[in-house]
């Protein structure tokens, strides 16, 4: 127990997640307590117990720290009342008289930090900040491009490496798919994402003859159950086919 704090009647204590209540202090000044199961004891003198002043019973929790969000990089933002807090390196208050003024100007009038609960944080605020100095992985949203002597890096298999030009006669995409290593920039380097090549496809026309109509039996296989031939000659199922290439 603490020498500061000296436990009274009726208050809780606890310790390594112990809880118990002061029940009083006999006449030898040894202090009685009551665990949860309802017994009793005297405790033993040291300062590892703590009085908490907020509890109010058994099962009773101690609320969450608020989750605060830092609005100091965001100059542009209109500070909000009673929402937003500032401080000028003290204690935070309500923005007062700052209400309606951006955080750039509560700067330059002194005012060092800016905050509010996480709950009440503008949307486009909560968006990562992206650095133009932030490295951006290009393998996969890259891979049909060479990589850029001087620019580009990639991995060696203990770091990454500058590109040079003796290596950039593969491409991104070749490069890892034989040694299954990344390729990598500064976002400022960025190149856009190139469009999607279409993919050319065959496609088989399927007809059906009936003898005397032929017509596209769309989208049938012909061992399809629905495939239902209407004549067959000599024992076969007359089809004519067409393959075309279908760009897509």
């Amino acid at each position: 127990m603490s020498e500061q704090k000296k436990p009274q009647a009726g208050e809780w204590w606890e310790y390594n997640g112990v809880r118990i209540r002061i029940v009083g202090t006999l006449l030898n000044g040894r202090v009685v307590c009551e665990y949860r199961d309802g017994k009793t004891a005297t405790l033993t003198q040291g300062d590892w117990w703590h009085h908490e002043p907020r509890c109010t019973s058994w099962d009773w929790q101690p609320e969450p720290e608020p989750e605060w969000f830092d609005l100091t990089p965001f100059d542009g933002h209109v500070l909000r009342t009673p929402i937003d807090h500032v401080s000028k390196g003290g204690r935070f208050s309500e923005v007062d008289g700052l209400s309606g003024a951006t955080v750039g100007f509560a700067k330059r009038n002194g005012y060092t930090q800016f905050r509010c609960l996480l709950k009440d944080a503008p949307p486009e605020l909560l968006k990562p900040v992206e650095s133009p100095d932030d490295w951006v992985d290009i393998t996969e949203t890259h891979s049909d491009m060479n990589p850029r002597v001087g620019v580009d890096w990639f991995w060696n298999g203990r770091e990454f490496e500058c590109q040079q030009a003796h290596d950039a006669n593969q491409t991104i995409g070749e490069f890892y798919e034989a040694t299954k290593w990344h390729h990598r920039c500064r976002r400022r380097d960025l190149p856009p994402i190139p469009e999607p090549k279409p993919s050319t496809q065959r496609e088989v026309l399927l007809y059906w003859y009936d003898g005397n109509v032929v017509g596209r039996y769309a989208d049938c296989q012909p061992t399809d159950q629905s495939f239902v031939p209407l004549i067959l000659r000599d024992g076969k199922v007359f089809i004519e086919t067409e393959t075309r290439e279908v760009v897509r």
